[in-house]
C-alpha cells in the first residue's frame, strides 16, 4: 500500500450555517484527484469545472465558457508529498507546528483498525477549525475526513470527504472531463518574470 499511486475524494457538506449558496454549490459533489508520480491534482465541480495542476502548469476549464486557461511555469508553493500517507500526515503536523491541538485514538472503521486523528484549530483571525481523520491502522491511508470550520462572522459548515484509493485516475484535463472543443487559452508566468 506504501505504492499507492492515485487517491480519489468526494465531498459533500453535512450541515451548513449562513454558508453562502455559491460556496455551497462550489464545494458540494466536488470530487477530487491526486497522483504522486507524476505529481498532479484535479478538481471537479459537479457544474463541470475543472482545475488540473501538475509540477509546471495549471489548467483550469471553465463550462460557461468553454474555455481551458492553461498557466505554463507554474510553481505551487509546496514541495509534492513522496507517498499518499504524506499527503494528510505532512497537513495534519504542519497544524501541530502551528499550535492545533491534535488528539489521536483507536478504532475500527468498514471492519477494520483504524486510527482516529482529531485536530482543533483557531488561527488568529478567529477562524475556527475540527479535523477529524479515520485512517486505516495497516496503511496508514486516510479512509474519511471531516472538516467543520466556523468563520468569526458565524458562518459554520462540515464537509465530509470520502476516500479511495484507485489503481488510475485522469491523466489529463480532458480525461478529468473537459471537451476537446474547448477554446485553450495560455499564459506563461516565464515570460510574466522577464
Amino acid at each position: 500500500m506504501k505504492q499507492v499511486q492515485w487517491t480519489h475524494a468526494t465531498q459533500q457538506w453535512i450541515d451548513a450555517n449562513n454558508v453562502p449558496a455559491e460556496k455551497l454549490d462550489y464545494w458540494n459533489g466536488r470530487e477530487f484527484w491526486q497522483s504522486i508520480d507524476p505529481y498532479r491534482t484535479i478538481s471537479v465541480g459537479v457544474n463541470g469545472d475543472i482545475k488540473f495542476t501538475d509540477l509546471t502548469s495549471k489548467k483550469v476549464y471553465d463550462p460557461k465558457n468553454n474555455t481551458i486557461t492553461v498557466t505554463l511555469n507554474y510553481h505551487s508553493e509546496q514541495d509534492p508529498p513522496g507517498s499518499m500517507q504524506e499527503v494528510w500526515l505532512d497537513c495534519v503536523s504542519d497544524l501541530e507546528k502551528s499550535g492545533a491541538k491534535v488528539e489521536y485514538s483507536d478504532s475500527i472503521y468498514e471492519d477494520r483498525s483504524a486510527k482516529i486523528i482529531y485536530v482543533d484549530y483557531t488561527k488568529e483571525s478567529g477562524w475556527h477549525e475540527e479535523i477529524t481523520i479515520i485512517a486505516n491502522t495497516e496503511t496508514r491511508l486516510a479512509r474519511k475526513i471531516a472538516v467543520y470550520q466556523k468563520t468569526t462572522k458565524g458562518v459554520s459548515g462540515t464537509i465530509l470527504m470520502l476516500i479511495d484509493y484507485p489503481s488510475t485516475g485522469p491523466k489529463d484535463i480532458y480525461e478529468a472531463g473537459a471537451p476537446h472543443d474547448a477554446v485553450v487559452k495560455v499564459i506563461d508566468n516565464f515570460d510574466e518574470q522577464k
